[in-house]
């Protein structure tokens, strides 16, 4: 059973005609095709050595393969009773990192009929409802198309669904599109369970404000980073884990250096940092002091090799003048002998 793809046909039927109806099935690629064709073929009770086989895929392909028929709405999972009992494989493949649709993070929609049938059989009316208490409003049927979506489509827990609603909103973005987004997103990167997602919003609390302290000293504002200028915060912020006095100390340097604020080069500075172990706002201060002192200490002995190369070019020079004199007086000389010469 581990071996077993874990997924069924959400349709009895016409599977073919069913999936070139769907809006994604133009962004299938032909590695998707041949895993349709491979379950159509075998069937999606088959092993998983076998699709592969048939496909002529390997087992990372497969997967991705079929989670992007599970996203188009063609697929959903397999949950016998026994599986949900003792079965643990399903929650290993659950946590693989899901691909989003290529052309659009968009779950399916189901009709009226198929909503209401999902509804009742995930026991989600209690979870629309506290969606609902939590928004401040009553859904249509396209924004529970969403929430149940991500509950049979994603495979995302009902705890986890509300957070993520509960955070969204409170951060003013009041659209269950801009869940969905999101919801994919996080697939993405692997949060997949109410716990992971929970640390991953805390970090993004911290980092909210940090994100804030950034844009009050770079002077941008209000305005929204660049994608580019959010990966350099991010990183700052959550792999080197430095606090806002470290930056500004990079920021000192570089409006000293080059008199505007580049955040490539502040990045530069930090990086560098971080490659030499230092960590503490202490740490960086004593570095760029010892630094400063060698800085210094070059450049006087810079100045006094320039000095001492200007007087031997001095002694030089005059020895040059020297030598010259002795060549004009010689030629005077013999000029007026020439001239004396003559007049005899």
């Amino acid at each position: 059973m581990a071996d077993k793809t874990g997924y069924s046909f959400r349709y009895g039927d016409n599977i073919i005609e069913r999936a070139t109806e769907l809006p994604s099935f133009a962004e299938a690629s032909a590695e998707d095709l041949r895993v349709l064709l491979a379950l159509l073929k075998c069937g999606c009770d088959a092993d998983r050595a076998t699709l592969c086989a048939v496909a002529a895929c390997d087992e990372d392909e497969l997967s991705l393969s079929l989670q992007f028929w599970r996203g188009a709405g063609l697929l959903s999972l397999t949950r016998s009773k026994k599986a949900e009992k003792t079965e643990e494989a399903p929650k290993k493949e659950e946590a693989k990192p899901k691909r989003a649709l290529r052309s659009e993070d968009k779950l399916y929609e189901a009709n009226s009929a198929e909503l209401a049938d999902k509804i009742n059989k995930g026991n989600l009316q209690a979870l629309i409802d506290a969606c609902q208490q939590t928004v401040g409003k009553i859904l249509n049927t396209s924004e529970i198309n969403i929430i149940v979506g991500m509950h049979d489509q994603l495979s995302l827990e009902g705890e986890y669904i509300l957070m993520l609603v509960s955070y969204c909103y409170g951060n003013n973005k009041c659209s269950m599109k801009y869940v969905e987004k999101v919801a994919f997103s996080l697939c993405d990167k692997g949060i997949l369970t109410a716990k992971a997602l929970e640390v991953y919003l805390e970090e993004r609390k911290k980092f909210a404000s940090f994100e804030w302290q950034i844009k009050k000293m770079f002077g941008i504002g209000d305005r929204d980073f660049t994608k580019k200028q959010e990966e350099y915060v991010l990183k700052w912020e959550l792999e080197y884990k430095y606090g806002i006095e470290i930056v500004g100390l990079a920021y000192d340097i570089t409006v000293d250096n080059i008199n505007k604020v580049d955040f490539r080069y502040i990045d530069k500075i930090l990086s560098g940092w971080h490659d030499k172990g230092l960590n503490t706002e202490r740490e960086v201060q004593e570095y760029e002091e010892k630094e400063k002192a060698s800085r210094k200490e070059e450049n006087e002995k810079r100045n006094a090799d320039t000095a001492q190369k200007s007087r031997e070019g001095g002694k030089q020079s005059k020895s040059s003048v020297g030598y010259n004199s002795f060549d004009v007086d010689d030629f005077f000389s013999k000029a007026v002998e020439r001239s004396y010469k003559k007049k005899q």
